[in-house]
């Protein structure tokens, strides 16, 4: 897999992200997506916690129930939930056998490095 190609493609979710910051409607969908297609991760995949995460984050925020400062950590999640939900499958297909799902966790890690304090917080308030 390509790290500079998961790069390129993060950062331009990443700006498609913060074109739709304003639209809670639309990101509430893609979230919702997001997690349907969690669902189908194995369940020993760290990166699928983690998404998990950043999911119940952005849905907390949405439903006005948790305060998201950082406008960078709430792109990054979105990010990661737009590349979940490409019909395209994302960089390599899900329906390849064991490396189907590698360009995903790459995603979901990138962007959780991007939002990784504000998850970490989160989960301390969300206990």
């Amino acid at each position: 897999m390509d790290a500079l190609r998961v790069n390129d493609t993060y950062q331009i979710l990443f700006d498609k992200a913060g074109s739709i910051l304003d639209d809670k409607q639309e990101i509430l969908k893609i979230i919702t997506e997001a997690e349907t297609k969690l669902a189908d991760f194995p369940e020993d995949k760290t990166g699928a916690d983690k998404m998990d995460m950043m999911l119940k984050m952005a849905k907390a925020y949405l439903n006005k129930e948790y305060p998201i400062t950082n406008e960078k950590a709430l792109c990054a999640i979105v990010a990661a939930a737009i590349y979940l939900t490409d019909d395209g499958g994302g960089i390599i297909s899900n329906d390849v056998p064991v490396i189907g799902i590698m360009d995903d966790l790459a995603m979901i890690d990138l962007a959780y490095r991007d939002c990784e304090n504000e998850v970490k917080a989160f989960g301390l308030w969300n206990k």
